[in-house]
């Protein structure tokens, strides 16, 4: 199952939690989401401190997708080369950033149901930035939209989102993409429409990051991979 967002008012999210705290030094995101339009930036992943950004995770209206890690001086910003998304279809999508390392090691990984994961060849940006890494413990998360919720809203549907304190491997990618699971680090893990209900999207990592919906995404999207 998926979330369908039809490029409105239509989020999910959650209270603040302290588990999300070292995901200012590293981690990974890796998710499922089938776009129908590249008309906005679209928020998949956004966690916040009322007005200031703390990681922003979407898709460009180039068809790229970009994430922003909030640094003390300058930002992580890792994006992918313009139209690497595929519309109308489903895009696995994996993106590691370490503060610790090299600019180079900020990565972005794409895959589908037929293909596993692999980094992406070419980059728009791909950014260490500078500066001490922030605590993100009272930074709230959202699926779907920005902070208020306001837009970038996501248009289309989405399957699950996992979150992770450490860079995951690229043979951890494919276990996810093939048969969904925790691996150690996860701290979060919802599957949208699949585990819960349209308003309310338990976190099976049991870090008790449970999403609740702002607007009304619509389940009944079906995702035939295995969890």
């Amino acid at each position: 199952m998926a979330l369908t967002f039809p490029l409105g008012a239509d989020s999910l999210t959650a209270s603040a939690s302290a588990t999300l705290g070292t995901l200012g030094t590293k981690g990974t995101l890796i998710f499922s989401v089938y776009p129908t339009s590249f008309a906005a930036n679209q928020s998949i992943f956004y966690l916040h401190n009322g007005g200031t950004n703390g990681i922003v995770a979407r898709l460009t209206t180039s068809g790229s997708f970009n994430l922003i890690c909030a640094r003390t001086t300058s930002n992580i910003d890792v994006e992918s080369a313009a139209s690497s998304i595929t519309l109308n279809a489903w895009n696995d999508i994996a993106v590691v950033w370490d503060t610790t390392g090299l600019s180079t090691d900020q990565k972005i990984y794409l895959g589908n149901w037929n293909t596993p994961f692999a980094v992406v060849g070419a980059y728009t940006t791909q950014s260490l930035g500078s500066g001490a890494a922030l605590s993100f413990s009272a930074y709230t998360p959202r699926v779907g939209a920005n902070a208020t919720p306001a837009a970038p809203f996501v248009n289309g549907r989405i399957a699950y989102e996992q979150l992770y304190t450490r860079v995951l491997s690229v043979g951890e990618m494919q276990n996810i993409q093939m048969r969904r699971k925790a691996l150690a680090n996860c701290v979060a893990w919802w599957e949208l429409g699949q585990v819960g209900t349209a308003t309310a999207s338990p976190d099976l990592s049991l870090n008790g990051i449970r999403l609740t919906t702002a607007g009304a995404p619509t389940p009944g999207v079906h995702d035939p991979r295995p969890m």
